[in-house]
């Protein structure tokens, strides 16, 4: 009767155990997967040390889940921290790097305030970059049109840049030299040798003479023809037949028609 009295003891004794690791078991596991489903790193590290705290430590897929979200979301917090170093330091490459490691990481990255701040500061800055490379090439091809559109996208855009200024210098510089061709184009347009030659001039004195070389060769050209005229007017008023038939080849050799009839007047 004792013996069998003891079995009974033991028995109800291991029972007693199993049912409370049972049930200490079931509350860890309700606790692991409130923890998975809340995604804190806190909550999930408690329920972790808890599981681990039980003699044995229990475990389950849940428990190794859980860790493996625990990896995640440290992984998670280093790319978020590496994007607010990037971003302070307005690093395009960088941001592109992390937001392209975020996304392959994990969905939720794309939810989180970084992950915005850095996709929106990407496309600034690549907007940043290709207007700066625009304005460049404009600068490079000395193109005032191209110029003009960088510089004010660049001013749309709040740049300051070395390139901006040599850019505005350069635009200056530029419109200066067309407005110059343009009085140029006007003066030999009007074929008065007088206002050519100021204009000429006035190139000269504003360092750009290197625009005067259709007005030059035209003032050579007026010179010439003046010359002739004033040589064929005293031959005709001399009645020079040699010297006006000279001066008639020179005239013609000028295609000075329209001004050969005023010499006999």
């Amino acid at each position: 009767g004792d013996w069998s009295s003891d079995v009974c003891s033991s028995d109800l004794k291991e029972g007693k155990v199993l049912i409370a690791r049972l049930t200490a078991e079931r509350k860890l596991m309700t606790m692991i997967l409130d923890a998975i489903k809340s995604r804190s790193k806190e909550v999930l590290q408690s329920a972790v040390a808890a599981c681990r705290a039980m003699d044995p430590p229990y475990e389950s897929p849940d428990f190794s889940t859980a860790m493996g979200l625990i990896a995640l979301i440290e992984k998670e917090d280093t790319i978020r921290t590496q994007l607010r170093a990037a971003m302070a330091k307005r690093e395009l490459a960088t941001i592109d790097a992390l937001l392209t490691e975020g996304q392959q990481l994990s969905e939720h990255m794309e939810s989180c305030d970084e992950f915005k701040q850095a996709s929106a500061l990407k496309i600034r800055l690549k907007e940043e970059k290709e207007t700066t490379e625009e304005l460049e090439q404009a600068i490079t091809a000395r193109n005032v049109t191209d110029i003009a559109a960088a510089l004010s996208k660049c001013s749309e855009l709040g740049l300051t840049s070395d390139a901006i200024m040599k850019g505005k210098e350069l635009l200056k510089e530029l419109k200066r030299e067309i407005d110059m061709a343009d009085m140029l184009a006007d003066a030999v347009k009007s074929r008065d040798i007088a206002q050519l030659t100021a204009v000429i001039q006035k190139a000269i004195d504003a360092g750009l003479g290197h625009l005067n070389q259709d007005a030059l060769a035209l003032k050579t050209v007026l010179e010439k023809e003046q010359k002739c005229l004033a040589e064929l007017k005293a031959a005709a008023n001399e009645r020079d037949i040699p010297r006006i038939e000279k001066y008639l080849d020179e005239a013609a050799a000028l295609k000075m028609k329209s001004q050969i009839g005023r010499a006999h007047v």
